[in-house]
């Protein structure tokens, strides 16, 4: 028997309009937030998936998406942040002195690699897999686990404000 924690919750939203805030250079991006320190003592998809102990992420706050769906609509507010990982150039330490200020951050996303369970009684995130019937439906037909590395690789630290 198989114990899996389903942390993955997925939605769709029909019509949303979304605006991206992150700016694009060659292969990097670079996010605004306040950098904030998490523990890995909660048992949650990003303490699962953080790089060390403590982490740290990105809060970039709040962003409102309009959605229409048919003749109704209506605005949904979505929370946005991002675990932050080390690279060569940007250590867990620099991550650690940021901690609380508000910085522009340069660096690439990464999705991680499908997490390979090393028992079957071991307890791992696991996200829905979708197929799409022959009318544009999206169902869900079963599961696997979850990637584990996903995040933001922070390669410059562009700007610190107090």
């Amino acid at each position: 028997m198989k114990a899996l924690i389903a942390v993955c919750c997925t939605s769709l939203f029909i019509g949303c309009a979304t605006k991206p805030e992150i700016q694009t250079h060659d292969q990097s991006r670079v996010m605004d937030g306040i950098v904030l320190e998490k523990r890995t003592n909660v048992k949650s998809f990003r303490s699962w998936n953080a790089p060390s102990n403590p982490y740290y992420i990105l809060d970039m706050g709040y962003a409102i998406h309009t959605c229409v769906d048919g003749d109704k609509k209506w605005q949904e507010a979505q929370h946005r942040s991002i675990t932050l990982r080390p690279s060569d150039r940007v250590s867990t330490a620099d991550l650690q002195n940021l901690k609380g200020q508000r910085v522009s951050l340069r660096g690439h996303h990464v999705e991680g690699t499908p997490y390979q369970p090393s028992g079957d009684i071991e307890s791992h995130p696991v996200v829905p897999v979708h197929e799409t019937d022959e009318n544009g439906n999206i169902k869900v037909v079963g599961s696997r686990p979850a990637n584990r590395g996903s995040g933001f690789v922070v390669t410059q630290i562009i700007k610190r404000e107090k």
